[in-house]
C-alpha cells in the first residue's frame, strides 16, 4: 500500500490537487488556473494540460523524495450537465473531461472517484488550510477564494483513494467465469 495519495477535482477553469497520507492527513494542496479565455474554442489548450499533468509530477517526486515509492492518483469522475447544481453548459464538462483524460493518460492506473459531496462538507472536517477564510488577506496557505473550494474537493478525493483502490483490487481478483467456444463449422 502507498503511503501517499494524490487527489485530482479536474475542471477547465481551475484543476485542484492535494497531497495526502494514505490515511488521509493533508501535506500540500494547490490548483492549476487556466489563465487565457478562449470563448470561442470549445476544448483546452495543450499548455493547460501539460501544466495540470506536470504539477501531479511535481507532488510525486516531493512526496517520492521523503519516503519509498510513489504517490497514487485518485481523480473524480466526470458527469453529464445537471441543472439542478447550475451546470448547464456542456463545454465546463467537456472541458473537465479532458483534464481527466489528460491525468489517466499520463496515469492509467489512477482510481476513479465517484462525484459526491467533495469539498462541501462542513468546514470543520477539512485541515485549517483548506477551511474558508472569514477576512480578506488572512489567508495563511495563500490559496484564492475560487482556489479553496478545489483543493478541498481534492482533499476529498485523495482520501477516496484507498477505499477505492481497495475495492477495485477486490473485483480484480473475482474470478471470471469462461464462456464456452463453439467453433462454426462451414460445411
Amino acid at each position: 500500500m502507498t503511503s501517499w495519495w494524490i487527489g485530482a477535482d479536474p475542471g477547465g477553469r481551475w484543476t485542484g490537487l492535494a497531497l495526502t497520507t494514505a490515511r488521509g492527513q493533508y501535506v500540500r494542496g494547490l490548483c492549476i488556473t487556466r489563465t487565457t479565455h478562449e470563448p470561442t474554442r470549445l476544448g483546452l489548450g495543450a499548455d493547460y494540460l501539460a501544466q495540470v499533468c506536470d504539477a501531479i509530477l511535481e507532488l510525486q517526486i516531493w512526496a517520492g523524495e521523503r519516503t519509498p515509492g510513489l504517490p497514487l492518483v485518485a481523480v473524480e469522475d466526470i458527469d453529464r450537465p445537471n441543472p439542478h447544481v447550475r451546470i448547464t453548459d456542456p463545454s465546463d464538462i467537456i472541458r473537465a473531461a479532458m483534464v481527466q483524460a489528460a491525468i489517466r493518460r499520463d496515469h492509467p492506473d489512477a482510481v476513479i472517484i465517484a462525484l459526491g459531496k467533495n469539498g462541501s462538507h462542513d468546514p470543520g472536517l477539512y485541515p485549517p488550510q483548506l477551511r474558508p477564510i472569514r477576512s480578506p488577506g488572512a489567508d495563511p496557505a495563500g490559496f484564492s477564494t475560487e482556489e479553496r473550494p478545489h483543493i478541498r474537493s481534492a482533499f476529498d478525493i485523495a482520501k477516496a483513494g484507498p477505499g477505492a483502490d481497495r475495492v477495485r483490487t477486490r473485483a480484480a481478483a473475482i474470478p471470471r467465469p469462461q464462456l464456452p467456444f463453439k467453433s462454426r463449422k462451414r460445411g
